[in-house]
């Protein structure tokens, strides 16, 4: 089964909806390289740094949707917020505003 941050948001938070998914790296091609550059350990080879063994290893898993209120006519200010679930647990991990 895979992850759907939308349904997620939908279901924990009663009083928004969504308006449109963020897009993730899977929705759009990586633009060609016009150039070729040494990896991150060969530049700290070469300059004679360290670094974390964490650093080299990034995971997503987080998704973001944007989201409104139901009333979002009748609203003051700033309508649209973005909402980041953890894929890991399935939880809403952070809320703008």
């Amino acid at each position: 089964m895979a992850f759907k941050a939308r349904e997620v948001v939908e279901k924990k938070l009663k009083n928004v909806r969504v308006v449109e998914t963020a897009p993730t790296a899977a929705d759009s091609a990586p633009p060609a390289a016009d150039a070729v550059s040494p990896d991150l350990a060969t530049l700290r080879k070469k300059y004679g740094l360290s670094a974390p063994a964490q650093a080299d290893a990034y995971d997503d898993d987080a998704d973001t949707v944007i989201v409104e209120p139901l009333n979002a006519a009748q609203s003051k200010g700033p309508t649209r917020r973005a909402v980041t679930v953890s894929k890991r647990t399935g939880k809403i991990i952070s809320m703008q505003g």
